[in-house]
């Protein structure tokens, strides 16, 4: 927002102001000179087929690319298969280079993209969930009312 020969003010995105003093600058990298690279998680259930999963997000991810070009560095994005496993879901990734100050709206496009083809396709997204299991214990003896 304004740099002067003490102090450096910067405003962050959601709306704080940072002021440093010019004394305590330090060398740092830019992470978005030339490009940002988004990488969009999704997750999916265990039941679904993981081959058929990814070949959907390959699809999307493709048509995401063709109607993004004029921001994509890549060819074509990268479609990662499952890269976790958690309690109740299995992530898949889409990796990209966009052009810098684009990552957001390009990485909301797609999201918005996975999820109309993924519902077109029956494609589930997963609920937290847990499996209780109940032991078959003997009932407590019933007590009889006081009084």
């Amino acid at each position: 927002e304004d740099i002067g020969i003490r102090l450096i003010k910067m405003r962050k995105l959601d709306g704080e102001l940072v002021m440093i003093p010019a004394g305590e600058l330090r060398v740092f990298g830019n992470l978005s000179i030339e490009f940002v690279r988004i990488a969009t998680e999704i997750d999916v259930s265990y039941e679904q087929d993981i081959d058929q999963l990814t070949r959907a997000l390959t699809d999307v991810a493709a048509e995401w690319a063709d109607a993004h070009r004029e921001i994509l560095l890549d060819e074509t994005p990268e479609v990662q298969s499952i890269v976790r496993m958690t309690e109740s879901t299995i992530k898949l990734r889409v990796v990209a280079r966009v052009s810098p100050g684009e990552q957001w709206a390009a990485e909301r496009a797609l999201l918005h993209l996975i999820k109309k083809r993924f519902d077109e396709r029956g494609i589930e997204f997963p609920f937290p969930r847990r499996t209780v299991y109940l032991r078959n214990e003997p009932e407590a003896p019933s007590r009889e009312p006081l009084g």
